[in-house]
């Protein structure tokens, strides 16, 4: 006996060539499939409802990061965890014509580490942890300033 899911979409798409839908009714049909839980749409032999990769075939079921999503699937092959905390990469500064004004940025910097076993290497992350814009060199002074105490504590909290 056919599952109701599969059969419903066996049906939609008999109706749909019926009525015209031409090579639509291909993408609709596999569409409608891949949310049948019973159904294998890879035809990889696991059932998309226990499947963790159920467009591409991956019998092995192999999830290296514990994510629920199969490596063949899975573009983040990795689970990282920071190993230090924010360090001061640089502080920008960018002046913008014609509004004549200026941005100073203070940019910070982590490392991670893959704790599963993918085995993939460490990487370094960013961010910009303050930004200031001043519009006059008053100001500018200020935000210069501003930015170097922070950083200058950073770096004294941080490492």
């Amino acid at each position: 006996m056919l599952d109701p899911c599969i059969r419903g979409c066996l049906q939609d798409y008999l109706d749909c060539a019926k009525n015209g839908g031409g090579s639509g009714c291909e993408q609709q049909h596999y569409y409608c499939l891949l949310g049948c839980p019973n159904y294998d749409t890879d035809g990889d032999g696991v059932v998309n409802g226990s499947d963790n990769c159920d467009t591409v075939p991956n019998a092995n079921q192999a999830n290296c990061d514990g994510d629920s999503w199969g490596d063949v699937c899975d573009s983040l092959y990795a689970n990282y965890q920071n190993i230090t905390g924010e360090q001061t990469c640089w502080t920008d500064k960018d002046t913008h014509f014609p509004y004549a004004y200026f941005t100073f940025e203070h940019h910070v910097e982590w490392l991670e580490r893959d704790v599963s076993s993918c085995g993939a290497p460490d990487r370094w992350t960013q961010r910009v942890r303050l930004r200031a814009r001043c519009r006059t060199a008053r100001t500018c002074r200020y935000c210069s300033h501003r930015i170097y105490w922070q950083n200058r504590f950073a770096q004294l909290t941080v490492l």
